[in-house]
């Protein structure tokens, strides 16, 4: 056999042992969690689209935008941050005492910025003025939604995978349930009351398989100084996580008070629909990998799991991307009917955003966090939001709608070579200690 078929070979056969092992360590409860728990809310999207007229379902979304930035917030990162220092605990003590402060302080911060929120929208005018009622009705979900984070955190800083994921599908079974016998009963208004059922039924889950297996010390506290390490990390990871997760919903926001057309805000929100499903895999891939990463200390073993990540994840999304152009017509037809027809050029585009990020830059970026490097991707993600908001909002002048594509994928593109760049730099650093820490 020719050397270099030979070397191919050997590439493909560790890859897929990569994969296998993937599996073995729960890999797949993961990403069947995340895709049957985004295909039903998908189908709950679809029917609710059909079910509502465009200027309702607008509303709607413009409601959901503004709280998609206070859930970026993330009760201050803290929820993040106890995955990180649980994760390297066996203690239930131990890990109770992140899950404590967690809870409290999260959740206290993240009702605080939903109450100024209602505050504020009471006082000026909204493009979509009936998007008001959306959110004084959402208040509460912020703080519901932190308090599920720390639980789903919890799971995972114990490598309950499976546990992990099945919180996700059954609320997102009672969602999609609810959500459209709701609609038919009482109108768009029904959708919030199924989310709150939702995540209420997800919480008492998540807390009856915790205790399922071990005990939770509700009187266990951390000391001023954790409490001190803890924080200064979660806000670094809030920040990482608000700027980052914000430049998809600057596209909506940009389109929003830009164009301030429902018609092509209601198109752009189902275009992206369908491209957006193609973070599942990396986000899988990031979830099943951070504890793991957290509990390496050889610099050889985490230059090692990095880049096999990468590899496996920068695969399956060119080859998921591939697929969604070509079916990406047939689905919307299909799900959405003749009226979001004009959706499809939108979405085409999309794909190859969405794709970017998820190829590119998200891995590393939410890796990065496990190693203890919080700064440099709060930072990071600062700048990029900045610049693509400032670049998004030039190009939609310039190009209309087309603007948010070129804007996003230079930036994109530029930061996630960033992100790499920077684990290249720390791992020379680290080279020639036998482990980090």
């Amino acid at each position: 056999m020719h050397p270099k078929f030979q070397k191919s070979v050997n590439m493909v056969k560790k890859l897929w042992k990569s994969i296998i092992d993937l599996i073995k360590g729960g890999i797949l409860y993961i990403l069947t969690g995340s895709v049957l728990a985004n295909a039903i809310t998908m189908i709950s999207s679809v029917v609710i689209a059909r079910l509502i007229d465009k200027a309702e379902y607008a509303a709607l979304a413009y409601a959901d935008n503004f709280y998609g930035y206070i859930t970026l917030a993330s009760g201050l990162g803290l929820s993040t941050a106890m995955l990180k220092f649980a994760a390297v605990s066996d203690s239930p003590k131990e890990r109770s005492k992140y899950f404590n402060y967690s809870f409290v302080c999260g959740g206290t911060f993240n009702l605080s910025l939903s109450l100024f929120l209602c505050v504020i929208v009471t006082y000026i005018q909204l493009p979509f003025e009936n998007a008001k009622k959306y959110i004084y009705l959402l208040c509460l979900y912020p703080v519901l939604q932190n308090i599920l984070n720390t639980i789903s955190s919890y799971l995972r800083s114990s490598l309950r995978n499976k546990e992990y994921a099945v919180v996700g599908i059954i609320q997102s079974v009672v969602v999609c349930i609810l959500s459209i016998l709701c609609v038919i009963v009482v109108g768009a208004a029904g959708i919030i009351s199924a989310r709150y059922t939702g995540i209420l039924i997800a919480l008492i889950l998540g807390i009856v398989l915790i205790l399922k297996k071990e005990k939770l010390y509700y009187r266990e506290h951390l000391n001023h100084s954790e409490k001190k390490h803890v924080l200064a990390t979660g806000i670094s990871l809030m920040f990482a996580n608000l700027f980052s997760g914000m430049m998809p919903i600057n596209e909506s926001f940009l389109i929003n008070n830009i164009i301030q057309d429902e018609i092509i805000t209601a198109n752009f929100k189902v275009a992206g629909l369908v491209p957006s499903q193609i973070y599942l895999i990396t986000s899988a891939l990031a979830v099943y990998f951070f504890p793991v990463v957290s509990k390496l200390t050889r610099v050889q073993d985490i230059k090692k799991t990095f880049y096999k990540a990468g590899i496996i994840n920068l695969g399956i999304v060119l080859i998921c991307t591939l697929v969604g152009l070509i079916i990406t017509p047939v689905l919307i037809r299909l799900l959405y009917g003749p009226k979001y027809e004009d959706a499809i050029p939108i979405s085409y585009m999309l794909w190859g955003i969405r794709g970017m990020n998820a190829g590119v830059r998200m891995l590393p970026m939410n890796l990065l966090p496990a190693l203890g490097k919080v700064r440099f991707n709060a930072a990071l993600a600062m700048i990029s939001t900045l610049v693509q908001f400032g670049l998004d909002y030039i190009l939609i002048f310039l190009y209309g709608i087309d603007g948010i594509i070129y804007g996003s994928t230079i930036v994109y593109l530029v930061s996630g070579i960033a992100y790499w760049l920077y684990f290249i730099h720390v791992c020379k650093n680290w080279e020639g200690n036998d482990t980090i820490l």
